[in-house]
């Protein structure tokens, strides 16, 4: 059963010696912001776990512009949480929908200099890049391909724990690599920069272990079986 986030802070003030009334340094106020922190290092070091994936396909339709920031895609019900990771783009509109081809911002500026100038023609988006907290999709639709859907797929960044929480992470079966990263956290404030790298330490063999855990996909029908069994 997965920790709420009361008790995360209870078992790193323990591990720190801070319990009771001698929370100096590790507070439960300070070690709930580095739960947070540690929330977020997880999704931005491990891209693709399940409990913080999403897909939506109706918030937001394709106009006469380059840039839609990623603010205006919700991430299931909720509307407060913020996406990460972008690796999926796509123009919808049934069968005439394609995937959009990601390039690095860098490339996309090298062949699109100006992209809304008029020279540049307008046509159904073929590409895609991320440009801060916003996607930029070339070439601009024309007004044939104007109010089509425009598919995300990625991961959101879990809700923010507040102080003393009675609810846990939106992440799964990750409160030992939080623990880790807010007791290395504490120990650095408390200024025994040795257990501090200790800490750290655990926290990235966690990390390492649960990205080689995360990278398995037990979907997947290899023709190597299939071919096997039949």
């Amino acid at each position: 059963m997965a920790l709420t986030g009361a008790n995360l802070v209870d078992e790193v003030q323990a591990l720190t010696g801070r319990t009771g009334s001698d929370t100096v340094l590790c507070d439960d106020t300070r070690v709930t912001r580095w739960l947070n922190e540690g929330q977020r290092d997880i999704v931005e070091k491990i891209p693709g776990m399940h409990a913080v994936t999403f897909k939506n396909t109706t918030s937001v339709d394709t106009t006469a512009k380059l840039s839609y920031p990623l603010t205006d895609w919700t991430v299931g019900d909720a509307t407060s949480q913020t996406i990460c990771s972008v690796w999926k783009v796509a123009y919808m509109d049934g069968v005439d929908s394609i995937d959009l081809r990601y390039i690095h911002v860098d490339e996309f500026d090298d062949a699109y200099t100006d992209p809304t100038h008029t020279d540049y023609p307008t046509d159904r988006p073929t590409v895609w890049t991320r440009r801060g907290n916003a996607i930029e999709m070339y070439p601009l639709p024309s007004s044939s391909y104007y109010n089509k859907d425009i598919r995300v797929d990625g991961d959101f960044y879990p809700e923010d724990f507040t102080t003393n929480d009675a609810d846990s992470s939106d992440l799964s079966q990750c409160d030992d690599g939080l623990i880790y990263y807010a007791v290395a956290r504490s120990w650095g404030a408390i200024g025994d920069e040795v257990k501090a790298k200790i800490w750290e330490g655990k926290y990235e063999d966690w990390v390492e272990k649960r990205k080689a855990k995360n990278d398995i996909i037990p979907g997947w029908s290899g023709s190597m079986f299939e071919d096997a069994m039949e």
